[in-house]
């Protein structure tokens, strides 16, 4: 049986991974010091999808234990 360790894992680099994400968008928004209603609506857009991929890796790590 894996460890909690080993489930969580996966979850914690998504998690991470999220977080350089939202980071580099962040600065590809404020390259031009400007920020539009378009470009935030597609930052939530993009950021939905990879909160409901770390949403899915949760519930699967949950059924994992």
């Amino acid at each position: 049986m894996m460890s909690e360790i080993e489930i969580w894992l996966p979850v914690a680099a998504l998690v991470a991974a999220f977080g350089v994400w939202a980071y580099k968008r962040y600065q590809v928004i404020m390259a031009d010091g400007k920020v539009s209603l378009d470009e935030i609506i597609d930052a939530v857009t993009e950021g939905t999808d990879k909160v409901e991929e770390i949403q899915e890796a949760v519930e699967d790590a949950k059924d994992g234990e």
